[in-house]
């Protein structure tokens, strides 16, 4: 009998994702096609599309090994959360890194094990990640509706936004790993967008249960706090105060959710800010560039290499936080000088990326959250600029989660195989090129402004006419 080995697990995974991108293909080209497809009928490939999803997704779940590890850690997390409780539990336990957005979900999960007395490790495995599949699957309908409600008719590009997310394989390999990266993207998708809809307080309290999930974030404070300026400055020089009670009613409920949280367990007894001094603690342990990271730093062969190591006169430490700092520029730029209204969620899809491409210690996974608000972008945008950028930053986040994968089943060392630098360039040019894209419309409008103060108004009239 064949070994179940992880080339085995590999060839798996692979069949399910070209069955699924052949499945998505054939639904855009016939769609492309046949234009006069009625209303009705796209709905019916909606329909179609999601159903063929999950089944995918299920299948992956149960046939697809995981990370054992992580994974253990969740069931063990689980079962300590429902056996003693919640405020005891890290200190019952004898490692955990994560904060306690996520725990609910692992304590309700433990009590389902336990009432159905489910004991073959597969079983387990499989019931710990179905939260995840309904969450992607959710995240698809969520999706499709936001593009309809666009649009108020299903077209070729909502059907195209929701077969991306349904279809997107650096997610469905976070499902074969084990991890929460789909919540932390569903969550800052759907802050993002009541941001965006100017309705700062569900977009508060989805952002703070966002890093209450996943520490990455918290990564997008800067783009929140340049909405906070910027409607403060309206409202003082418009002399509206409108917007302001919203902002505040935000503000307070994201402190009493993180405060909720946080007074859940007995380490608030000694610090109440014990949640973010978790975050920095796990950043801290790490000492190496890139933890396996597709990112610039795999591009110049730094995947499992120290920090200490010298990108130009800086080191690779000092040299991340530079370009943090350049990151946090470019994404205020875009919130304060673009006018279109989806500018903050270009701007926080440009600062994570950033923080992704140049931050050192990166995981291969922290790319995967910024999938679903690229998606929203392209839903709002409607240009096919961001599908390309959604295809080739999924491709190469879904090849450096199978190479982590792979180097742990086999028990290899793979960090800097032919395809990291391959891989990494992608990355990285897609990076780059996604930023100038969403630069140049500030840029211009920056250019139009001082062409217009500094020429008197002859020249801007004479301007106008030769334009």
């Amino acid at each position: 009998m064949a070994t179940y080995n992880a080339f085995t697990n590999q060839m798996i995974y692979v069949f399910f994702w070209l069955a699924g991108y052949g499945f998505l293909a054939g639904v855009l080209l016939s769609d492309r096609i046949q234009r006069s497809v009625s209303k009705q009928s796209r709905k019916i490939i909606a329909c179609i599309t999601l159903t063929v999803s999950l089944v995918i997704q299920l299948l992956i779940a149960r046939f697809g090994k995981a990370n054992d590890v992580d994974l253990g850690f969740f069931i063990h997390w689980g079962q300590t959360l429902a056996d003693g409780g919640f405020y005891h539990f890290y200190s019952q336990v004898s490692f955990s890194d994560y904060p306690p957005g996520y725990f609910p979900v692992l304590w309700l999960l433990a009590k389902m094990q336990q009432c159905f007395s489910l004991q073959q490790t597969q079983v387990i495995y499989f019931l710990f990640k179905l939260p995840c599949i309904l969450l992607l699957i959710l995240a698809a309908v969520w999706i499709g509706r936001r593009s309809l409600k666009q649009n108020k008719s299903m077209s070729r590009e909502q059907l195209c936004a929701l077969a991306l997310c349904a279809f997107s394989p650096c997610l469905w390999a976070d499902i074969m790993w084990g991890q929460l990266d789909i919540v932390l993207s569903l969550l800052l998708a759907a802050s993002l967008w009541f941001l965006t809809c100017n309705q700062p307080i569900p977009s508060a309290l989805l952002f703070t249960l966002g890093f209450l999930v996943k520490p990455q974030g918290i990564l997008m404070t800067p783009v929140y706090l340049c909405y906070i300026a910027k409607e403060v400055v309206c409202a003082i020089r418009k002399k509206q105060w409108n917007p302001l009670p919203g902002i505040a009613v935000g503000l307070v409920g994201s402190f009493a959710l993180y405060t909720f949280f946080t007074m859940l367990f007995d380490r608030a007894k000694g610090n109440f800010w014990w949640i973010l001094q978790l975050y920095f603690d796990d950043v801290n342990s790490y000492s190496m560039a890139s933890l396996g990271a597709f990112n610039f730093y795999g591009f110049l062969g730094q995947v499992g290499k120290g920090t200490n190591v010298m990108i130009g006169f800086l080191t690779a430490d000092h040299f991340s936080t530079l370009m943090i700092g350049v990151g946090v520029v470019l994404s205020a730029f875009i919130c304060f000088v673009r006018k279109d209204a989806f500018r903050y969620l270009s701007g926080a899809c440009v600062l994570y990326i950033w923080i992704y491409t140049f931050a050192v210690k990166m995981h291969e996974r922290y790319l995967a959250p910024v999938i679903l608000p690229l998606i929203l972008l392209y839903v709002l945008s409607r240009k096919k600029f961001h599908v390309s950028i959604v295809l080739a930053l999924s491709g190469a986040c879904t090849v450096s989660i199978m190479r982590a994968l792979i180097s742990y089943w086999q028990n290899i060392n793979t960090d800097n195989v032919a395809c990291s630098i391959v891989f990494s360039g992608v990355e990285l040019f897609a990076a780059l090129v996604f930023t100038a894209y969403e630069l140049w419309p500030g840029i211009r409008q920056v250019r139009t402004w001082v062409v217009k103060t500094s020429l008197d108004p002859d020249h801007i009239k004479e301007l106008v006419k030769t334009e």
